[in-house]
């Protein structure tokens, strides 16, 4: 019906992975997270919450804003409750659309994304960065 809703997200491959790739000369990430964040958080703790075991278990990291369960969803949800209960139904719906977006942002991951220049050998240079500091882990083809 062409309503198409852009879902943001976040993606960490940590040095290990970078690492391994570069001595076997191909992607060498064991699994991809996908991570779920808390009650009126972002898919930005994800990176903080989970960099250590990425790096342990060579493991990418994918995350989304879950609909109905971030903090953007804060502001519509308390408009529903003080000012129109009618409404309450946005609120399951919001959460459907959270599983939604997890399921299809997965298949975008497998099917599309997995042959971008950032998720394959050809990447050189990936840089991180987190309240103005920021590194950079450099992979030598």
């Amino acid at each position: 019906n062409g309503n198409v809703e852009r879902v943001r997200f976040v993606s960490y491959i940590p040095c290990s992975v970078l690492t391994a790739a570069r001595e076997l000369g191909r992607p060498a990430a064991r699994s991809v997270i996908q991570f779920g964040h808390g009650l009126l958080q972002t898919r930005e703790e994800g990176l903080w919450e989970m960099r250590d075991r990425c790096e342990t278990t060579q493991s990418l990291l994918w995350a989304i804003d879950w609909a109905g369960m971030s903090r953007f969803d804060l502001l519509p949800l308390m408009k529903v409750l003080m000012s129109d209960l009618g409404k309450f139904p946005y609120v399951p719906a919001q959460l459907s659309q959270g599983f939604a977006n997890g399921a299809c942002s997965l298949w975008y991951l497998r099917t599309l994304l997995r042959h971008h220049p950032s998720f394959t050998l050809s990447v050189t240079t990936v840089t991180s960065t987190r309240g103005g500091g920021g590194g950079t882990n450099t992979l030598n083809k």
